[in-house]
């Protein structure tokens, strides 16, 4: 399943498989891999403002967690 999801979204393929796991059928990534996600979004010249918006509430919420979750 991980390798499935990073081949269907770009933007995560490049992240190591540590970062994310398996949890009821579902890929879940870790805070590092969330933040890594929502910095490229942020410092992507092509990326729509609502783009940039959605991953600057995404990088708030992470901030805000326990760093040890998985989300």
């Amino acid at each position: 399943p991980i390798e499935r999801f990073k081949a269907e979204n770009p933007l995560v393929a490049h992240i190591p498989d540590e970062h994310f796991k398996v949890h009821k059928g579902q890929v879940l990534m870790d805070c590092y891999a969330l933040k890594t996600v929502s910095t490229t979004v942020l410092n992507d010249p092509e990326a729509t403002a609502e783009q940039k918006e959605n991953a600057q509430s995404l990088l708030d919420k992470v901030n805000n967690l326990d760093h040890n979750k998985w989300c």
